[in-house]
């Protein structure tokens, strides 16, 4: 059986069914499909996880104690465990998903106001909250704590410098 689903379509019936889905790079020629193609990794789960693009269940703990679930994209084969940027966090609710990384967007109040709506609950209640990947490769441990949504500030004065400063801002 052949399942392709985007990315930011996924579910928690999806995840329940497969912990862990693989970006489908090798067939973004096939039509409908393209860089936020998934698919289900069905295989065992080698140790040593090759360089490619996942997203795996994590389970997330609110400033109140209360527990949702969401995915992330584990940075199997690479070195930035603890970057926002590769590891984006994002809580799936029956309304759907909750990004807590928007990239070099900042997200607007509406957007926040929106997300926390989704949630049902105040930012208090919130923030900050905890998240842990669920599935342990290796000795890699995923795990954090977020204060609001993130998104990157960029020091446009250095644009064309090698030496850009990039800066991750969050806003509750």
């Amino acid at each position: 059986m052949k399942i392709r689903k985007q990315v930011y379509d996924l579910t928690l019936e999806d995840f329940k069914q497969y912990s862990l889905w693989e970006f489908a790079l090798d067939e973004e020629g096939v039509e409908g499909q393209d860089e936020a193609t998934v698919r289900p990794f069905v295989s065992q789960i080698p140790n040593d996880l090759p360089a490619a693009m996942f997203v795996t269940t994590a389970t997330f703990t609110l400033s109140d104690g209360a527990e949702a679930r969401g995915f992330l994209y584990p940075p199997f084969g690479r070195d930035e465990e603890t970057d926002l940027g590769i590891i984006q966090p994002n809580i799936i609710t029956d309304q759907g998903q909750i990004p807590f990384w928007h990239g070099i967007r900042e997200p607007n109040s509406t957007e926040i106001s929106d997300f926390l709506k989704m949630m049902g609950k105040p930012s208090t209640d919130v923030f900050p909250l905890k998240y842990a990947c669920d599935i342990k490769i290796d000795s890699i441990i995923i795990e954090g704590t977020l204060e609001g949504f993130y998104y990157l500030q960029q020091d446009f004065k250095n644009w064309f410098s090698r030496k850009r400063k990039y800066t991750a801002k969050f806003k509750k």
